[in-house]
């Protein structure tokens, strides 16, 4: 099977399980036994999950927020973000469905504030990183 691309005058060729010379590097057991290990690590999901949710530049958002304010209403996050509180609501209800967030109720205010201080930490230190090295 080939392709063309505008940039290149050789055709793109579509490796298939026949194109690798002599099978896998690893062999069938070695195949047989990471994919094992990886599948049976649940964390790898969880994981993604997380970063599915943090990795929205609003969510991202709110979580930095929280971690600085501890618990703040959908009204102050609206404000901080300039976005609607509608739009709010809906990116703190994906985060609480996801365990990263809870509510504490306090008369007709709800507050919210970080549940998984864990995988937040992390996040932070990860971002902290990032603004060293990109000298942010």
């Amino acid at each position: 099977m080939e392709y063309k691309t505008r940039a290149r005058s050789k055709p793109l060729q579509v490796i298939d399980d026949t194109s690798c010379p002599g099978g896998p590097t690893l062999g069938a057991a070695g195949l047989t036994r990471m994919k094992a290990k990886v599948k049976a690590n649940g964390d790898v999901d969880a994981l993604a999950d997380f970063f599915a949710v943090a990795g929205n530049p609003n969510r991202l958002r709110i979580l930095l927020y929280l971690t600085e304010a501890k618990a703040l209403c959908v009204c102050d996050l609206a404000e901080l973000l300039d976005m609607s509180m509608t739009a709010v609501s809906a990116h703190l209800n994906k985060m609480k469905l996801q365990g990263v967030l809870k509510t504490r109720r306090d008369a007709q205010m709800i507050y919210y504030s970080i549940a998984d201080t864990e995988r937040v930490e992390l996040l932070g230190k990860a971002f902290a990183d990032l603004r060293r090295a990109m000298k942010l």
